[in-house]
């Protein structure tokens, strides 16, 4: 019985402790692949700004937010994502994308340039 009540507790502890970001952008990039834009935004927006994969789960939250038909949304997280790691090219490319969906071509083209640019 007291191993029994030891196993439970250990496992509420280890339920309530945050997961790994890694974690989570992992779980996002895997739903994206599947097509649950919506699981994988979700995953990849749980990911704090001091983490080192934040920037990646940005991307992957404005990748998913873009092809749910939310191009606001998919622009603030690709935005995001460049303060973190101004040369992401995906990130870039996925902003100029954004933009475009927005109807904001005159904002688009020099991000999409840069892209084009920093790609060789």
């Amino acid at each position: 019985m007291t191993r029994t009540l030891v196993l439970c507790a250990a496992a509420v502890l280890l339920l309530s402790l945050p997961a790994r970001a890694g974690d989570s952008v992992e779980a996002a990039m895997k739903l994206f692949e599947a097509g649950e834009y919506s699981k994988a935004a979700e995953a990849a927006e749980k990911v704090g700004a001091d983490d080192p994969l934040y920037a990646r789960a940005r991307y992957l939250a404005g990748e998913s937010r873009l092809a749910l038909g939310e191009p606001d949304l998919a622009e603030a997280h690709f935005r995001a994502a460049l303060e973190k790691k101004p040369d992401a090219i995906p990130a870039q490319t996925g902003l100029g994308r954004a933009l475009l969906a927005r109807g904001k071509a005159d904002e688009a083209l020099p991000v999409l340039e840069k892209a084009v640019k920093a790609d060789g």
